[in-house]
């Protein structure tokens, strides 16, 4: 379900909602009832230049007993997470010149009953600078705490720099840092995407 808020000033405003079967492994174990989603979304411009978008999650659903500790009787997962987007684009330079931030943080809060409640949280940044028409450079960061074992965590960071050969190719390049439980390395990843199908001016 999807309502667009009648809010007419300040900002636009949605709301999501939907219900499906708890079939998420890592969320949910074995568990096949019922979870329940939901997601408020606000979009604010702030000037011609910059916008800025806001969302809140969270969802929520039943947990396979069978991956609880010993003595718990039942079993649920919470999941709330917080996303940010700030854009900058100012309209005269916007096709040689913008600033795109996207982050997010996450809880999973797993309750138990006859046993004690296990909490783990992770978050993400990524900023891209178009500094020309076609080349872009970026940084991204990301932490992770294990659900299973909150005391273990990992983390990635990296350079990126992406240059658009056309409207159709995006050619990337990223240096990642990795920084695990057991293991640490560092490695370089090429990113080729290609859009293919109809235009919008051609009759399918």
């Amino acid at each position: 379900m999807h309502w667009l808020l009648p809010i007419h000033s300040g900002g636009t405003y949605e709301v999501w909602g939907e219900a499906t079967r708890s079939s998420n492994d890592a969320l949910f174990g074995s568990s096949n009832g019922v979870s329940l989603l939901g997601h408020v979304n606000g979009f604010w411009e702030l000037s011609s230049a910059t916008y800025v978008e806001l969302g809140l999650s969270g969802v929520s659903g039943s947990r396979g007993i069978d991956s609880a500790p010993l003595g718990a009787t039942a079993a649920g997962d919470r999941l709330f997470g917080a996303d940010l987007t700030i854009d900058w684009r100012p309209p005269a330079r916007g096709t040689y010149q913008q600033f795109t931030l996207h982050s997010g943080a996450m809880v999973n809060r797993r309750t138990y009953t006859g046993a004690e409640d296990v909490s783990a949280w992770g978050a993400f940044a990524n900023a891209e600078y178009r500094f020309t028409t076609r080349w872009i450079a970026g940084a991204r960061y990301e932490y992770t705490e294990n659900p299973d074992e909150p005391d273990q965590h990992a983390w990635l960071a990296g350079p990126t720099l992406t240059w658009w050969q056309s409207e159709y190719v995006r050619l990337r390049t990223e240096y990642q840092f990795y920084r695990g439980p057991s293991e640490r390395f560092g490695q370089l990843v090429f990113q080729a995407t290609f859009a293919m199908g109809p235009h919008k001016h051609e009759n399918y």
